[in-house]
C-alpha cells in the first residue's frame, strides 16, 4: 500500500513540475510566431497570437485559399523558400503583462523590427495591432 502511495505522489509531483516548467517565455512565443508567419504557416502562427492577430491570420488563410491553383503553387514555392529564412531575437523587454521583442531577419540585419506581445490567461501572445 505504501508503494502505491509513493508512486501516486511521485506522479502528481512530476505532473506539477512538468506544467510549471512548460510555460513559454516572450522570446519563445515571438520566435515561434515569427517563424510560422515568415513560412506563411498561419495555422501555426494563430497558436501564438491574440484574438485580433488570429483574425488577421484567418484572413490570410482565406485569401490564399481563394487564389487560383497556379498562383497558390507559387505561394507554396515561396513558403518553401521562406523556410530558409531565420529570425534573430535582438532584445526582449518585459513589463508586467506586456513585452516588446526586437528582432531582425538574419539575411537583413540592418532592418530591425518590433513585435509586441501581451499576456492573456497566463500565456504570452503576439499582438500585431
Amino acid at each position: 500500500m505504501k508503494r502505491k502511495h509513493f508512486f501516486l505522489g511521485t506522479f502528481i509531483i512530476s505532473i506539477f513540475f512538468f506544467c510549471a516548467c512548460n510555460s513559454e517565455s516572450p522570446k519563445d512565443v515571438a520566435l515561434n510566431f515569427l517563424v510560422a508567419k515568415e513560412n506563411s504557416d498561419y495555422e501555426t502562427a494563430k497558436k501564438y497570437a491574440n484574438e485580433e492577430t488570429k483574425t488577421r491570420c484567418n484572413n490570410m488563410i482565406k485569401m490564399i485559399s481563394s487564389l487560383p491553383d497556379s498562383v497558390r503553387k507559387k505561394v507554396d514555392a515561396a513558403r518553401v523558400a521562406a523556410g530558409k529564412i531565420s529570425i534573430t531575437i535582438k532584445e526582449v523587454k518585459e513589463t508586467g503583462d506586456k513585452a516588446t521583442v526586437t528582432y531582425f531577419i538574419t539575411e537583413h540585419p540592418e532592418e530591425t523590427n518590433i513585435l509586441k506581445l501581451e499576456k492573456n490567461n497566463g500565456h504570452w501572445q503576439a499582438n500585431e495591432n
